[in-house]
């Protein structure tokens, strides 16, 4: 274990437990490595598209002629919504997920070394 806590820096930095705070544009970053960062892309792509859809609709909606088309294109624009929202709370519980394994790596860095220590009192 040790030998692995020695090949990464990054968990084995003799600063603080957590080994400093990740900024927002490194967790940004981490969402598009590893298995799931093809479904990152793709969940940014929709995003993208969703905003530009309710963007659409919502000029749409004060173009429109009768109430039953403004309720239509509310109805649109609040599904579009619904949408970002659960692609902004799957980036989000993704973003903290790696988080959390980058501390518990960590952890289990400090753990090593300080039973290495222990041992060779």
């Amino acid at each position: 274990m040790i030998e692995e806590c020695k090949s990464d820096k990054a968990l084995c930095d003799e600063g603080s437990l957590a080994g400093g705070a990740d900024s927002l544009w490194s967790l940004v970053a981490g969402l598009f490595k590893g298995p799931l960062g093809w479904t990152a892309v793709f969940v940014f792509v929709e995003s993208i598209i969703g905003l530009v859809l309710m963007i659409f609709v919502a000029f749409k909606f004060f173009d429109a002629e009768g109430s039953r088309d403004q309720i239509m294109l509310a109805t649109i624009f609040l599904g579009l919504m619904m949408i970002m929202l659960l692609a902004k709370i799957w980036s989000w519980m993704l973003m903290f997920r790696n988080s959390a394994i980058k501390r518990v790596d960590r952890l289990e860095c400090r753990i090593a070394a300080l039973t290495k220590m222990i041992s060779e009192k």
